[in-house]
Formats: structure tokens, sequence, C-alpha cells
């Protein structure tokens, strides 16, 4: 009954942060905001944002993406996620970049984007892939989005990194090591794919890896 009950619960907290809602969501952003601001601002480094750029980025969360995406360009910044309470919490803390018409949100899920073919110069996703149940449907999504040139960088934790949170071990996650996202970027139909790797400030075996790839022009 023990195990039971810690399953349902490791499923539970592996659920809040695949989707925040709730009270128990917003410690699970809280947590992502602590952990995951060095790796955000890692992945937008590899973005490249240049200051004309429109920046998508999928599943924004605790939201500094949005901000640190706004510093570095002076048009549009977009941020989708599924989670309506992100979108709630993201709008009241951005409304100035908002009714300035720097910020704007969405909320819905990859494969059911609302933005047009070929909108943004780069789309980018932190700690994101690793919820997608069919992440070369969400992929080809991604390409469809991009202007020719465009970049798409996606952020995860590489499978087999010797630091792991009991809740990541939960079906919710699916790993994958940076070669095999490459190869599902490939088969989407980006180009001059690479991956690189940084190793975490405070767990020398967790490994966060940037699958990098561009649409042709």
């Amino acid at each position: 009954m023990l195990s039971i009950i810690r399953t349902a619960f490791r499923n539970y907290l592996a659920g809040q942060f695949r989707k925040p809602r709730g009270i128990a969501g917003l410690f699970a952003i809280r947590a992502m905001a602590r952990h995951n601001s060095y790796v955000t601002r890692w992945t937008i480094e590899n973005c490249e944002i240049l200051p004309g750029d429109t920046v998508l980025e999928i599943g924004f969360g605790h939201g500094l993406g949005l901000l640190l995406s706004a510093e570095r360009t002076n048009t549009k910044v977009y941020g989708m996620d599924f989670s309506l309470d992100m979108v709630h919490r993201a709008a009241h803390r951005y409304k100035e970049l908002i009714h300035a018409g720097r910020l704007e949100l969405a909320c819905g899920a990859v494969d059911t984007a609302p933005f047009q073919e070929g909108m943004f110069h780069k789309i980018y996703s932190v700690n994101v892939a690793c919820f997608w149940k069919e992440p070369l449907v969400e992929l080809r999504e991604i390409y469809r989005m991009l202007k020719p040139g465009g970049k798409a960088v996606c952020n995860f934790s590489e499978k087999g990194s010797e630091h792991s949170y009991k809740f990541q071990q939960s079906p919710v996650f699916i790993r994958f090591t940076g070669e095999e996202f490459a190869m599902l970027m490939t088969r989407a139909g980006f180009t001059g794919v690479q991956v690189v790797r940084k190793t975490g400030k405070k767990h020398a075996g967790h490994v966060s890896c940037c699958v990098i790839g561009q649409k042709a022009r």
C-alpha cells in the first residue's frame, strides 16, 4: 500500500511540473524558478537572439525567459504555455511589456499552436521536451512556425544523468540523450543540428542539453 501511495504522489508531483495548477502548481513553479534560472539563461544564449528577432518561448512557466528575451530584441516576444495558471501569472507579472506591445501570451500546446507559418526567427523551450508524448509532431510544428533560416533550441535534462529527483522517474517524463533528440530534429526537417551540454552547478552528475537546429533558407 505504501509503495502505491508513493507512486501516486510521485506521479502527481511530476504532473504539476508538466502543467502547474493551483497551490501545488505554485510550489512547483517556484522550485523551477530556483533551479532552472541558469539553464534558462544558457538556453537563450544558444538562441543568439538579435535585436530584430521575433521570438517564441514554448512552456514559459515562471516567465524568466520571456523577460530575458525581451531584453535582447526590440520587437515582440511571444510565449505559449498550456497551463492557464501560468499564462495568468505571466500576464500579471509582465503587464507593462504586454501594454507596450512587446509581449503576447497564448494558452495552448505545441501541436495546436495558434501561430502562422514562418512567423518566428527563434523558438526555444526549457525543460519542456521531456513532456512531449510525440516529440516528432511537436518538432514539425516548431519547424513550420520558423522563418527560413530560423533557429530552434530545445533544452532538457539528459537521460542517464547521475542526478535525478525521484519524481522525474515518473512515466510523465520522457527521457532523451542529446543524440536521440538530435535525430528527431533531423527527421523533422532541421539542418545543421548540434548538441551542446552543460553540467549542473549544484549537482555535478546532472547534464543539461541544448539541441539546436535551423530551418533551411
